[in-house]
């Protein structure tokens, strides 16, 4: 794939990547805050004298869901606000181009008005449920959109664009491949796909008691 900017309609492929990107780096931002300095939580399962329920086995830490069974530690910076900044960041970016309006024009504004009283809400709600104090949301609020402008402007400023000539070269030799090699590739396909499901069904449904 080739590297360089356009104005043209923006590719999905392009803004999940630099959505995941930045979503990954913000993340491990917060690893590095709160394994530094663990403050205490404020939620009730938190406080001193309050009834302990730590994972029973390894397994357990890998897909034992936190909203359900509460967490006490990763506090600084909010990992909710760091999505709904990042949210609002790309529809800042790609929203106007994905959707055919004019940029900063009346509808776009209004749709970026929408996104920031959501916003203010999301972390309203945040500190009201007892998931972070306001700390981690102030923090969270100005070093998210500092790292979508750094990911965009130093690490990745270019858009990718698709190559057709190589799309073709590959479809070419896959349909003069043999029956095995097509059978390799389509299995591994497979196999991702069914990665992906699994994650996503551990996200969604948080326990899984038949792994343990």
């Amino acid at each position: 794939m080739e590297s360089h900017q356009t104005d043209e309609h923006p590719y999905l492929a392009n803004i999940i990547r630099r959505m995941s990107c930045a979503y990954s780096i913000g993340h491990i931002l917060r690893a590095m805050t709160y394994l530094a300095t663990s403050l205490p939580g404020s939620a009730e399962h938190c406080l001193p004298g309050a009834e302990s329920n730590p994972p029973k086995s390894i397994s357990e830490c890998f897909y034992r869901m936190s909203s359900v069974n509460g967490t006490c530690g990763d506090l600084i910076f909010s990992g909710h606000m760091l999505y709904m900044w990042l949210a609002l960041c790309c529809i800042q970016k790609y929203g106007a181009k994905c959707w055919g309006i004019v940029q900063h024009g009346r509808f776009h504004l209004s749709l970026l008005f929408l996104g920031f009283v959501l916003l203010v809400i999301q972390g309203i709600n945040v500190v009201m449920s007892r998931h972070h104090y306001s700390v981690d949301v102030i923090v969270a609020s100005y070093t998210t959109p500092m790292l979508f402008h750094f990911y965009n402007t130093v690490i990745q400023p270019n858009e990718y664009q698709v190559d057709f000539e190589a799309v073709e070269k590959e479809i070419a030799e896959y349909r003069t491949c043999s029956p095995w090699k097509k059978l390799l590739i389509n299995l591994r396909i497979l196999a991702l796909l069914a990665l992906f499901v699994f994650l996503l069904m551990i996200v969604i449904h948080g326990n899984f008691k038949w792994i343990s």
